[in-house]
């Protein structure tokens, strides 16, 4: 009987035995493929931050561009969610409260809804003014003179004209400032320059002269608000001559000619029997 018993303990303890040395080889390759499970799992969560950030950086630009941040159509937003939460909490737009879409919403609930994102971004006005002269087109241009003498500046009222000629800014000028010097008999005092006595002897509301020190004060202002092309006068008058010649002709060729017959020979013949 005991001997029974003896023998069934040693076979309990030979299957514990290879149990237990099962357990072990399975441990031991667990532990060989853990760094390897690390990883690919570190190079996964490192994809999908990568994603999340290129997908905030594409909607930062959208909204730099004037468009209205929205998410994917062909990725649910569940799936967005969940790729954040995975990336270290890096939220996708339409998310969640005090994200980039809460930005861009905020001036379209303040009107109603109507408005658009673009309204955040103010548009800005770059276009520089034209002031090129050099060219062989018909050029309107827009100036004024300014004053620029310390406690005196003034901008005289502007004016327009045509400038057919091809010519530099500095000549253009030039042209302007020694105009405006000879017509300062016919240009009203400005209102700072009265209440100064400025220029003395300007009793009747005329500027009439200007001391020579203050003319390097005078300055233009222009802009070449657009462009035409030259017509040639001498083509117009070329073609307005021919179609004269034409005319002369046609009618030449349909007028008929008279001829010298009837009273005018009678004449000549009872003229003759006399």
């Amino acid at each position: 009987m005991s001997k029974r018993f003896e023998r069934s303990d040693e076979r309990n303890k030979g299957a514990r035995g290879a149990d237990g040395a099962s357990n072990v080889m399975q441990l031991f390759g667990q532990m060989m493929m853990l760094p390897f499970t690390v990883f690919v799992y570190s190079l996964e969560m490192f994809v999908r931050t990568m994603r999340g950030m290129e997908r905030v950086a594409d909607e930062g630009m959208g909204v730099v561009a004037g468009e209205t941040a929205q998410p994917r159509p062909d990725v649910p937003t569940s799936n967005l969610t969940n790729q954040a939460a995975d990336s270290g909490g890096i939220q996708p737009p339409g998310t969640s409260p005090g994200n980039w879409n809460s930005l861009i919403t905020q001036p379209e609930t303040s009107k109603g809804g109507v408005g658009k994102a673009a309204e955040t971004v103010p548009k800005e006005n770059n276009k520089m003014s034209d002031k090129n002269l050099s060219d062989d087109m018909l050029k309107l241009v827009r100036y004024k003179i300014l004053f620029v003498k310390r406690d005196y500046e003034v901008a005289f009222p502007e004016r327009e004209e045509l400038v057919p000629d091809n010519i530099t800014g500095e000549a253009f000028t030039a042209w302007k400032i020694a105009e405006f010097i000879q017509r300062l008999d016919r240009e009203d005092v400005p209102h700072n320059w009265a209440e100064n006595n400025y220029p003395k002897g300007s009793a009747d509301g005329k500027i009439h002269r200007l001391d020579e020190d203050d003319k390097k004060y005078l300055r233009v202002y222009f802009e070449v608000l657009d462009r035409y092309v030259r017509e040639d006068a001498n083509y117009d008058r070329d073609e307005v001559t021919v179609l004269r010649e034409i005319r002369d002709v046609l009618k030449a060729k349909h007028t008929p000619t008279p001829t010298h017959s009837g009273p005018s020979a009678t004449t000549k013949t009872g003229t003759h029997q006399a």
